[in-house]
């Protein structure tokens, strides 16, 4: 049954030490996922926490940060906030929105238990400008299941603190993270952690003074995230949040410093009215952004990869051994992700989700996939094989044959000149995206990064180009004689770009339904700092007109597109080629809210197998259709919470306090058939019928209150599932497409 209630706030005392099992990836980019971390209350743990927290001390010592307590979260309902009512003087205890004390001691302040195990608040003001003593911190830690953490400000550091609750999925709070870490050179060295509920935390050192606190992912975004500055607390690796996970040390090493803060952007102050209105708007935006699979102007890892990591990525076992396949993957994928972040190249796709795909090519469970994972002993310093062969040129080849635009841009100079005298000038026919064309001279394929050479030759089609964000035509003018050498001269080329769309895109899925299918593509505009997930119908881009209308109604906003019929379905074609050669498949597009034919779940954000198992679009090869129904006469797609055991008895409870014992039972009958619906194709194949509910009553006997509860359980809130002033044309555009 899927659940749609407040979770509440989650405060337990701590009274035994999570294992920390902190996981050094490399260097640099998380590699860790959400698990349940055991309880483990063996000596070997508790060393290993306690040498850990050492470490985390005396490393801020060493680096003049003052080392702060922070106590486990503590029971409320002993330990709670007293404020005193201004007007009457009156003590109380405040309430959280779950009707529970607000509690004093949340892990997450500047605290700490005692020898005996006393909780106290630990005034942090005079630490802002001078360190603990020692005989301080002898106190403060002498509790093994205290904390650490340090405070903003000092030696101008910042602590960028990207919150997991703002993102839908934690998936989505990973690429937030990378995306900053792209975004301003040189912070995949800095001080890097992962917090205990999958946020992550980035510490610079600014020239520059920030002046603002919250901050978004682009200008005029929602705020997902805060910059903790003077005075701030923040918590540290490896302590124990109130989850029941540690926070994780990616890469503990002395902050960079910056001229100022370029990778997040200070969020706009919204009035209490429209702050409200605007969170779903500003949740479709962020999903959008960041559930991206490929993201305009990068190069997909898998592409990057060489023949042997290819073989490997297909399900062949070439080193005999699974697990040493898996391995001489990883470390050929985390060669390249570093080497294109060393030399400023964007690309899509991480090390972890390329090894969970070769692992089930490959027979490996994903538990082994993680141990694996975690058992690589990988940094920086990690090249791709091709680095190895012969440096950075044939690095460089490589990112030529896959997307010249990107290779004209970075390519150092020296090395850009040597590979177009090498390969005979840099004459790029228009084939668009650069993914399929070879340059003389670049023969077949090798195990150093080149091509494989086993793909037939293909026919070309004059499709246009992307260059900086944009579509368009390369044109090359000649400029006189230049000589080449003593005996010949050659004409000079100078190459020039004609843009013809103010915007780029990429196919992310192929669909197929009874109207012909279509695309799921991204599409990014070059004057926006995010790019959209939109959906095209195959009829859309069989005329030109069409395919840009259908751009901008799903956009939200004008594009300029001067390109004729022609050249949209030459791009079309092209970009295909280029998904089905990184083993695109071909999805079936979403024909129903909620319950599919074949019994799947699909909403906006989650999906669920007929069993109610979690699944994705990967597994369920379905896409979830935003333009279902009647265009004035929209059903909304209901909002999936998280699973939480407690919500129903929370809901049963409150509904018997609110309707009382002489209406509970209509009241959970309510309840019950709401339940029944979900299983609606189950119970119609084994009974063929299904029961109606018809509730009566006089005005104010809650009626209403009852359904609503009811609507709860499935993902709607308030009167979202209800139909109120509708037309029974109205009512059926909906019905039909409802599958449960």
């Amino acid at each position: 049954m899927m659940q749609q209630f407040p979770t509440g706030g989650k405060t337990k005392q701590l009274s035994r030490l999570l294992k920390p099992q902190q996981r050094t990836s490399p260097k640099g980019l998380d590699n860790t996922q959400e698990s349940n971390y055991p309880i483990d209350t063996s000596q070997a743990s508790l060393s290993n926490y306690l040498t850990e927290r050492q470490k985390t001390i005396d490393w801020l010592l060493e680096n003049k940060y003052p080392p702060i307590p922070v106590a486990p979260a503590q029971d409320p309902y002993k330990h709670h906030k007293v404020s005193t009512d201004k007007k009457t003087g009156v003590k109380y205890c405040p309430l959280t929105s779950d009707l529970k004390p607000v509690p004093l001691y949340t892990g997450k302040n500047p605290s700490y238990l005692d020898r005996g195990g006393k909780p106290h608040l630990l005034n942090h003001r005079k630490y802002q400008n001078q360190l603990p003593t020692k005989q301080e911190r002898k106190d403060w830690f002498a509790n093994p299941l205290n904390g650490i953490g340090t405070l903003g400000g000092w030696n101008d550091t910042y602590w960028s603190d990207l919150d997991n609750k703002q993102f839908e999925s934690q998936s989505e709070c990973d690429r937030a993270f990378h995306l900053s870490l792209e975004r301003q050179p040189g912070l995949r060295h800095s001080y890097l952690e992962k917090t205990q509920s999958g946020g992550y935390r980035i510490a610079v050192k600014c020239k520059k003074k920030p002046d603002f606190t919250n901050f978004a992912l682009w200008e005029g975004g929602p705020h997902v995230g805060e910059l903790l500055g003077a005075g701030r607390f923040t918590v540290l690796a490896p302590t124990v949040g109130v989850s029941g996970n540690p926070y994780l040390s990616i890469n503990r090493a002395v902050p960079v410093e910056v001229d100022e803060i370029d990778f997040v952007y200070p969020t706009k102050t919204a009035s209490p009215a429209t702050e409200a209105g605007s969170k779903v708007k500003e949740n479709q935006a962020q999903h959008e952004l960041l559930l991206s699979e490929w993201i305009p102007g990068s190069i997909n890892l898998d592409l990057l990869l060489n023949q042997t990591a290819q073989n490997i990525l297909a399900g062949n076992n070439v080193k005999g051994d699974r697990s040493d396949s898996l391995t001489t993957l990883i470390n050929e994928a985390w060669g390249w992700f570093y080497w294109c972040q060393d030399n400023g190249i964007s690309v899509t796709g991480t090390v972890e989700e390329l090894a969970h795909y070769a692992g089930a090519q490959l027979g490996i469970d994903s538990d082994r996939v993680e141990r694996i994972l975690q058992g690589i002993n990988a940094d920086i310093s990690l090249q791709p094989a091709a680095h190895f062969k012969g440096g950075d040129s044939p690095c460089w080849k490589k990112i030529y044959r896959l997307d010249q635009a990107t290779f004209e841009v970075k390519c150092p100079a020296q090395l850009k000149n040597s590979i177009k005298n090498e390969w005979g000038g840099f004459k790029q026919p228009n084939q668009g995206g650069g993914g399929n064309y070879k340059p003389p001279g670049s023969g077949g394929g090798d195990d150093n990064g080149g091509d494989n050479g086993s793909k037939p030759e293909r026919n070309h089609w004059n499709a246009p180009s992307p260059w900086n964000g944009e579509l368009g035509w390369w044109v090359e003018d000649k400029k006189g004689k230049v000589n080449h050498s003593a005996d010949s001269d050659a004409d000079a080329l100078r190459r020039k770009f004609i843009p013809q769309t103010n915007f780029d895109f990429q196919i992310e899925r192929e669909l197929s339904d009874d109207s012909g299918g279509g695309l799921v593509i991204q599409c990014k505009r070059s004057v926006d700092n995010y790019q959209k997930r939109i959906i095209i119908a195959s009829k859309d881009y069989t005329e030109a007109s069409t395919f840009v209308n259908a751009i901008k109604q799903a956009y939200g906003a004008g594009v300029v597109c001067n390109l004729k019929k022609q050249a949209i379905g030459a791009l079309i074609h092209v970009r295909l080629m280029e998904y089905h050669d990184r083993n695109g498949k071909l999805y079936k597009l979403a024909t129903r809210h909620g319950q599919q034919e074949d019994g799947t779940w699909v909403f906006s954000s989650r999906q669920f197998t007929k069993d109610g198992n979690p699944t994705s679009e990967n597994s369920s090869k379905i896409v979830f259709n935003p333009n279902l129904g009647d265009e004035n006469a929209k059903m909304p797609s209901p909002q999936i919470a998280p699973p939480d055991e407690k919500a129903l008895p929370r809901l049963v409870e409150a509904m018997r306090r609110f309707h009382g014992e002489s209406q509970i039972e209509v009241a959970l009958l309510t309840l019950g058939w709401v339940a029944a619906g979900v299983h609606y194709q189950s119970i119609m194949k084994q009974e063929g019928r299904f029961p109606g509910l018809v509730l009566v009553g006089d005005p104010g006997s809650g009626k209403s209150v009852m359904a609503q509860n009811g609507l709860s359980l499935v993902g709607w809130r308030g009167e979202l599932g209800m139909f109120s002033q509708t037309s029974v044309s109205a009512m059926y555009e909906n019905l039909k497409l409802s599958g449960s």
